[in-house]
């Protein structure tokens, strides 16, 4: 994945590489749809309990980790890849906030 940075200096609609292809690829609406991705992110998590190590570009990149990581998945295009996106940062935090009730259920036991 490129840094964010980079993403970001990318335009707002996904690039032409001359392909005829019509399926859109996650390595083309990714930087395509990254700022509005972070906008999604920062509401999510400002929804969270206070955290330092609760970061959205950190839910962002869990989220498409875990949409795109290992596997091509196939796109209906840009509503269908935001929406991925956003519910895998729900979940991402719903899990997370799973492991530390478990932590804290763990520490009280001891």
């Amino acid at each position: 994945m490129p840094p964010a940075d980079t993403l970001r200096s990318m335009g707002s609609s996904p690039p032409d590489d001359g392909s005829d292809s019509s399926d859109p690829t996650p390595e083309d609406l990714w930087p395509a749809y990254y700022e509005e991705l972070h906008s999604i992110a920062t509401a999510v998590v400002r929804d969270e309990p206070r955290s330092p190590s609760l970061q959205p570009t950190l839910v962002l990149h869990e989220a498409y980790l875990k949409v795109c990581g290992g596997r091509v998945p196939e796109w209906r295009g840009k509503a269908y890849f935001v929406a991925s996106i956003a519910r895998a940062m729900r979940q991402y935090l719903i899990d997370r906030a799973r492991r530390r009730r478990v932590e804290r259920r763990a520490l009280r036991s001891q």
